[in-house]
């Protein structure tokens, strides 16, 4: 197998792609202007105990505080108390409507001149923290741009152009999956759960359809960054034998997935039943979907000065004329700001740009 990091370098964001025989298998960017606390390590204080819910909720010193579950502390940790310091680690970061998810199984010794709550660690930046700790021997690493320990790729075409990374991380964001000869996956990710249905085609066979569906669903669940209880409707199967099978090459297929995934087995309908640790953001937010189909402005912005970027080195084109959103006039005259200046100037750009008060969050026309 032939496994290859490649790395984009686009103004404001740099993208990372893992690919496997060239199939997309994980996806890290990191963003100028990014808050993601994921791999901050902190110093807090137990704010609230949660018999219910078996978990404490950790003051950090944000706006709002972090869940750590008891089932995700050190074995032998003491006893949460109200008012008691601990370290933890963030595995997730806040939405809008749960503060961040935190580890307490951190290898960090307690500060003695250190008040809670507060930063121990920064959160690392997830491109470098990704080449610094994932990459393994016979990997081979490309980058459009200087990086060290990188290969430097000089072309005019994009670099996940090249590889079918961007239609690969499209086809990502859909909720079928096709598996060939009629057969699919459709994939829906809830606020409770990750439901994965199976489809076979006109003339499949069912235990040949839910075997080949397996390894796709691994690889969908690791892209997609799906996390939380999954549930697997495969095909009606009968016989002890052939539901075992199923088990088996589910958890064959999960074993090299570098988060923790449990396969629980079927249940009693048959569906297939695992969880995997959810750490960072889902695909669909880091590529800025904060709503099903609903591009967010952030991810419209990069979106637009990357198109620019690329048309300007593999045209030489000077001028444009883009129409955008107001969401992403504000982010390029605040936080992409100096961003797009870079960008203007290192081409000589001339930029017209029409704000179109129709256009949804991350929508723009180039």
């Amino acid at each position: 197998m032939t496994t290859e990091i490649l790395i984009n370098a686009a103004p404001g964001e740099t993208r990372l792609a893992l690919v496997e025989d060239g199939r997309l298998v994980e996806y890290v960017n990191s963003r100028v202007g990014s808050h993601s606390l994921v791999g901050a390590v902190y110093l807090g204080r137990v704010a609230t105990v949660s018999k219910a819910l078996d978990a404490a909720f950790i003051d950090l010193g944000l706006e709002r505080p972090g869940l750590l579950a008891f089932s995700d502390t050190k074995q032998g940790a003491p006893r949460m108390v109200e008012g008691a310091p601990v370290i933890v680690r963030v595995t997730r970061d806040a939405t809008d409507d749960k503060g961040p998810k935190l580890t307490g199984r951190v290898d960090h010794a307690l500060p003695a001149d250190v008040k809670a709550p507060a930063v121990l660690v920064a959160a690392p930046d997830p491109v470098d923290a990704f080449l610094a700790t994932r990459v393994q021997a016979g990997w081979r690493v490309i980058s459009d741009a200087p990086r060290s320990g990188a290969e430097i790729r000089r072309a005019s075409t994009p670099i996940f152009s090249e590889h079918d990374v961007d239609l690969q991380l499209d086809a990502a964001l859909q909720a079928v999956v096709p598996l060939g000869d009629g057969a699919s996956l459709v994939i829906e990710e809830t606020a409770a759960l990750v439901a994965i249905d199976v489809n076979t085609g006109p003339r499949g066979a069912p235990h040949a359809v839910n075997l080949a569906a397996i390894a796709e669903i691994a690889r969908q669940i690791r892209l997609r960054n799906l996390a939380g209880q999954i549930f697997i409707d495969f095909l009606p199967e009968k016989g002890r034998e052939r539901r075992e099978q199923l088990v088996a090459a589910l958890r064959s297929a999960t074993a090299d997935d570098p988060n923790e995934v449990h396969v629980l087995g079927l249940t009693r309908l048959g569906l297939g039943e695992l969880t995997r640790r959810r750490v960072g953001e889902s695909l669909a937010v880091r590529l800025g979907y904060r709503m099903q189909a609903v591009r967010s402005a952030e991810g419209g912005a990069l979106d637009l000065l990357r198109g620019i970027d690329e048309q300007a080195k593999g045209s030489g084109t000077r001028k444009f004329a883009p129409t955008i959103s107001p969401a992403i006039d504000v982010l390029l005259k605040s936080g992409l700001r100096s961003v797009l200046e870079d960008l203007t100037r290192r081409h000589a750009l001339q930029l017209t740009i029409t704000v179109d008060a129709a256009l949804a969050l991350g929508e723009f026309r180039l």
